[in-house]
């Protein structure tokens, strides 16, 4: 839902039409600026340097590229270290969302470079605050826009310069 809205032609508070040609693209998985990495513990130093080969790429089709990397937190320290520079300093219009269980399985070094929200906290003005003093160059809309999906989703919300989420 997250990676839909930012690729989305005609996003409501946040939420994705669910109607321009980008949403049905997404519905059917067949997006080209949505790339979706599975695989956990089988993910590859490799394969994150691909991703970050691919992420230097213009985009297809919207205006941003979304990454989504499922179950980061089961990635090697090897696989982890290699994502840092990419997570660290992404291109302008390149977005990623890392899913993960537990943020403790993260390493620390990606964590600092991420904006964690936890606890179950429900209420949109009190994660956005939360956004925003844990990484401060995260401007108030795209703080909001992060707020929202976390209010409605029960584990965790990862971001940075973009958007980065765990689910």
């Amino acid at each position: 839902l997250m990676a839909q809205s930012m690729l989305c032609r005609n996003p409501k508070d946040c939420v994705p039409c669910n109607e321009c040609d980008c949403c049905k693209k997404m519905k059917a998985n067949t997006h080209p600026d949505c790339i979706i990495v599975g695989g956990g513990k089988n993910t590859t130093v490799e394969q994150v340097r691909a991703i970050e080969d691919e992420a230097y790429l213009a985009t297809n089709e919207a205006d941003v590229k979304v990454f989504v990397l499922d179950d980061a937190d089961m990635y090697s320290a090897y696989t982890q270290n290699a994502l840092l520079k990419i997570v660290e300093e992404p291109p302008k219009n390149v977005r990623f969302i890392l899913t993960a269980t537990s943020r403790a399985s993260l390493l620390a070094t990606v964590r600092s470079r991420v904006c964690i929200i936890s606890d179950n906290i429900k209420d949109i003005v009190s994660i956005q605050r939360k956004i925003m003093q844990q990484k401060p160059r995260i401007d108030e809309n795209t703080a909001r826009a992060m707020a929202h999906f976390a209010a409605f989703y029960e584990r965790i919300v990862i971001t940075y310069s973009g958007y980065y989420a765990q689910f």
